[in-house]
């Protein structure tokens, strides 16, 4: 999942360089899910097992 998430990013920048002179916010708003994603995950980690 990883390697995924690593080319996926990276094909996005490769993106974002190629369409210099254009708005692209479609780019932006996949950046933005992508990191909020990561966020939750991680809060997800971090959260302690409830205990009986």
């Amino acid at each position: 999942m990883d390697l995924r998430l690593f080319q996926l990013l990276i094909a996005l920048f490769v993106l974002s360089l190629r369409d210099k002179g254009t708005d692209n916010n479609q780019l932006i708003t996949i950046f933005a899910t992508i990191s909020s994603g990561a966020i939750g995950a991680l809060a997800g980690l971090l959260t302690p097992s409830p205990k009986k």
